[in-house]
């Protein structure tokens, strides 16, 4: 499984990454149709997706422990307009992870992001770190017993799972994305 940077503490930490695909082509188009369109609805091919990712990455993944799929949270505009994308995308996660392993699977909104924090879009790598970096807070504890899996829509820089990771103080995280 491939890995991204997410040095959550100064160790160099890496989270392994699952990608759906490459950022391109018609996957691109879906997922930007479905942010910013306010006609279009993809949620049923991002949670089709998200199934078929979840049952690959349960064979890859043994354990015993329940699956916690925790979003990238979106920003308030998104989620006013219904243009949660990672939202259907984890909910197909988990019921991939389910269906596969026989072991419970939730979506859980276990990070939010500060007031005030801006998109990432037309960001440059340094700027998308500089802005990710302390942009989320943990909603939640997250028990030492369940296996953490991050979902987000497009991983460019890493920024975002990196922030996510740390939000949630899980190293040992898999994150699931498609990949630019």
């Amino acid at each position: 499984m491939p890995r991204a940077p997410c040095d959550n503490d100064g160790s160099g930490a890496t989270v392994p990454m699952a990608f759906i695909g490459r950022y391109d082509g018609e996957l691109r188009n879906i997922i930007i149709a479905s942010k910013h369109s306010p006609t279009f609805r993809g949620d049923d091919f991002l949670y089709d997706a998200g199934a078929s990712v979840g049952r690959r990455l349960a064979t890859a993944l043994p354990g015993e422990d329940p699956w916690w799929v925790i979003p990238a949270p979106s920003s308030w505009k998104r989620v006013l307009h219904g243009k949660n994308v990672t939202g259907a995308f984890a909910r197909g996660v988990a019921l991939g992870l389910a269906q596969v392993s026989g072991r419970p699977a939730r979506v859980v909104g276990a990070v939010r992001l500060r007031f005030g924090v801006r998109s990432q879009s037309g960001r440059g790598r340094r700027g998308r770190r500089l802005d990710r970096a302390g942009s989320m807070r943990r909603r939640l504890h997250i028990p030492a017993n369940v296996a953490v899996v991050i979902v987000d829509d497009v991983l460019t820089t890493g920024a975002t799972c990196r922030e996510v990771a740390r939000a949630v103080g899980r190293v040992d995280a898999v994150g699931v994305c498609a990949r630019v």
